[in-house]
């Protein structure tokens, strides 16, 4: 009874029925609690229920009764990996291979974890490790080929992926892996094909939605510099992504010293300091913006979760703000105008970013409700006739920390 009870848990799993699983779980642990094969299978449909909390609760259950199974580590390294906590997952999928140094399942998920930290050679290690155990595992063939992409083998990596499609032309992680490898490549019409066929797939597997999303808005060319753009930073380690934001800074500093010193070069230097004063605006505004023209694809308006959908409707809200600012401006000539222009067009930095991935989203949010204040205070006192005060200065200053601030949470977090 109690295996064909363990059984039929498996099977409703593999027919994503969790919750039916649980319940049959639930119950086999309150008669066999010490039992570490139904504490490890109930843990996978916590996992799978987005209960990572419960998981880890059952999985270290599992680990102080079974400390020598491998795959328990390995399964609490997925879990810390959903929490993005990058170093106990690689301790623990460290002591995995130690335990079982002849599971390809392991070498490949530390693999793809070395990708995501872009420690791309040892990616590479890790992921022909897998397939000298494994020549055929998906994910390993996955991790090989995206980290060939990253240090520029381009021919190998679409050859790697190519030979995971062999292997498993179904696959919708494959299906989305090819399709980043595309964007990254700079052919979005392709990419949104196998983005299309991995949903079609695996409707839910997050990687392809997100790759949706990106391949519809690459369609246009400005957002399709901005990938680049973003692509080029993404796989920067930290050092060298604050030597591009620094040394943007000040080029436009020492540009602006030279026009203002040589009057004669300043129809030379102007063009050159808006032209990179709008690209670095332009990539703090242009991912709600786009996300706000894809509200209005009968696909892509699917894809867009809440938070992505107040952000762009909250920058649309300051956009007009500051349009608003300069009609006004253009009608009466009017200094307090400009304020209100100025408020408007530099809020959708702080609006833009507010609902970002955070430790702490509260300060984030107070943060920008504290500029938005004074921001307010500074128009209502520059139309009362004082254009100069306290509140503008305050605000002016505030948004130029909170830049500096936002890059600094920005670049720790793509460099876990």
């Amino acid at each position: 009874m109690h295996d064909q009870l363990f059984q039929r848990a498996i099977l409703l799993m593999q027919q994503k029925k969790y919750r039916e699983a649980q319940t049959i779980l639930s119950s086999m642990l309150e008669q066999d609690p010490q039992n570490p094969d139904i504490l490890s299978l109930f843990c996978e449909v916590k996992i799978q229920l987005d209960d990572f909390d419960s998981a880890m609760q059952l999985v270290n259950h599992a680990i102080g009764i079974a400390p020598a199974d491998a795959r328990l580590f390995y399964q609490r390294a997925r879990i810390y990996l959903q929490r993005e906590e990058y170093t106990p997952a690689e301790t623990d999928l460290g002591h995995a291979i130690t335990l079982d140094p002849y599971d390809a399942d392991y070498f490949a998920l530390y693999a793809m974890m070395q990708n995501s930290r872009k420690r791309f050679e040892h990616a590479l290690q890790l992921s022909e490790q897998a397939l000298e155990i494994d020549p055929e595992n998906i994910y390993a063939l996955n991790a090989r080929s995206t980290a060939l992409l990253k240090l520029n083998r381009k021919e190998e990596s679409f050859a790697g992926i190519e030979g995971a499609f062999r292997q498993d032309p179904h696959n919708a992680y494959t299906h989305a892996n090819y399709g980043w490898g595309l964007l990254e490549k700079g052919s979005p019409k392709e990419a949104l094909n196998h983005f299309r066929e991995a949903l079609r797939i695996d409707p839910s597997l997050q990687l392809a939605q997100a790759g949706m999303m990106e391949a519809l808005k690459a369609r246009y060319l400005v957002y399709r510099l901005f990938l680049k753009y973003a692509f080029f930073m993404g796989n920067l380690t930290a050092k060298y992504q604050w030597g591009v934001i620094i040394g943007l800074y000040l080029v436009l500093r020492l540009l602006n010293t030279l026009g203002n010193n040589n009057p004669a070069l300043q129809p030379y230097v102007m063009p050159i300091v808006i032209l990179l004063s709008l690209f670095a605006f332009s990539t703090w505004i242009i991912t709600p913006l786009s996300n706000l023209f894809l509200r209005f694809n009968p696909f892509g308006k699917h894809l867009l979760d809440k938070d992505e959908i107040t952000s762009s409707n909250h920058v649309a809200i300051s956009f007009l703000v500051g349009i608003a600012g300069v009609v006004g401006f253009l009608v009466t000539w009017e200094e307090p105008w400009i304020w209100l222009a100025i408020f408007g067009i530099t809020m959708m930095i702080p609006l833009s970013v507010r609902l970002m991935p955070s430790r702490n989203p509260l300060v984030m949010t107070l943060y920008t409700l504290g500029l938005g204040i004074a921001g307010l205070l500074a128009i209502v006192f520059a139309f009362a006739g004082h254009p100069g005060n306290l509140f503008g200065i305050i605000y002016v200053g505030g948004m130029l920390v909170f830049q500096w601030v936002v890059n600094y949470m920005s670049i720790k977090r793509s460099n876990r």
